[in-house]
């Protein structure tokens, strides 16, 4: 009998197999690494620019491959990102790099947290889990290393693109309060330490694998944890200066989405300010590929969603929206009627 697919069984045999694998991991395209050599060498920088710069480019172009094979094999039918895409999706790169280290040299955040990638930390983790006979800890991990993978190696740069916003609304406040809805590991809340160490940090989920990394991540960091639901939680109301959501509502359903922003408003005392980091919505490649690998319904809903139209039915002015890689950050502030 045929293969389902329709194609000859040839194609399995091993010579077959070989081209087949060849064909899913292709080779490093000549122009993305003649641009990564080209930012390098463009003009004089500082050492720490240098480093930077090829931390976060060799990343990319070490994940990038993976995803594609991973993609391919997974859903072996899905056409292959156009060109246009794929010459956006570097694009995007290049201005979310370039971003991120103007808001270090405008002080908004310290340069050392440039240097300690998360792939690192779970490179070093993923041996020590294989032999833990700790199962409960894989979810977390793994939540952890598809976002790494999924984002080219960019999760901590885009976490970092939530702090000039919550920086600003802190900077007459003496010790101004912020909550993380959908907190995971816990990275944010450690970099928004860094940035506004005087902050009083509250970070809420409710995944146990999620909130249990998050306890190990910040020990050092005087940040309280609270393990709820984030549609409806315990903390008092109007008792925030800030709230972030930093990709926590394109897992959730459409209801589920506008619980969580009604949470945000009770928890944000008037005028509070609620910055958002997103999955771009609309028609985005990238975006939709994920979606299709992991056939996430909530997220297939979530790029038809409108977040402007979900703010406004959910007590939020708009303030600012513009793209971030391959997310979206978004400011608004609570309306006092």
């Amino acid at each position: 009998m045929a293969p389902e697919t329709g194609r000859s069984l040839v194609a399995w045999r091993p010579a077959g197999l070989l081209a087949r694998v060849r064909g899913l991991v292709e080779p490093l395209r000549l122009t993305q690494v003649a641009a990564a050599v080209r930012a390098l060498a463009e003009r004089p920088r500082s050492p720490e620019w240098l480093r930077y710069q090829a931390q976060q480019r060799a990343l990319a172009l070490a994940l990038a491959p993976i995803v594609d094979a991973y993609a391919r094999l997974l859903r072996p039918h899905h056409p292959p990102a156009p060109p246009d895409a794929e010459a956006l999706l570097w694009r995007r790169f290049e201005d979310l790099l370039a971003r991120d280290w103007a808001n270090a040299e405008a002080g908004l955040y310290p340069k050392a947290l440039f240097f300690h990638p998360p792939m690192r930390d779970l490179v070093a983790e993923a041996p020590r889990l294989l032999f833990s006979g700790a199962p409960e800890r894989w979810p977390g991990f793994r939540r952890d290393l598809e976002l790494e993978l999924m984002l080219l190696g960019t999760a901590d740069v885009l976490r970092r693109m939530a702090i000039p916003p919550l920086v600003a609304a802190a900077r007459d406040l003496a010790r101004p309060r912020i909550v993380e809805l959908g907190c995971k590991s816990g990275r944010l809340l450690r970099q928004l330490h860094a940035a506004l160490p005087r902050a009083e940090l509250v970070g809420v989920d409710a995944a146990p694998s999620l909130i249990a990394r998050a306890r190990e991540a910040l020990a050092d960091v005087p940040a309280t944890l609270v393990d709820e639901r984030i549609e409806r939680t315990s903390l008092p109301e109007a008792a925030f200066d800030a709230a972030v959501l930093w990709g926590a509502l394109h897992v959730i359903d459409s209801d589920g989405r506008r619980g969580v922003l009604r949470e945000c408003r009770r928890l944000l005392r008037p005028g509070g300010t609620l910055v958002i980091v997103e999955v771009l919505q609309g028609d985005d490649f990238f975006a939709s590929r994920f979606a299709s690998l992991r056939s996430d319904a909530a997220l297939f809903s979530w790029l038809r969603d409108s977040l402007p139209a979900l703010l406004s039915t959910c007590g939020f002015a708009r303030a600012t929206g513009e793209p971030c890689g391959m997310m979206e950050l978004t400011v608004a502030r609570r309306l006092d009627a």
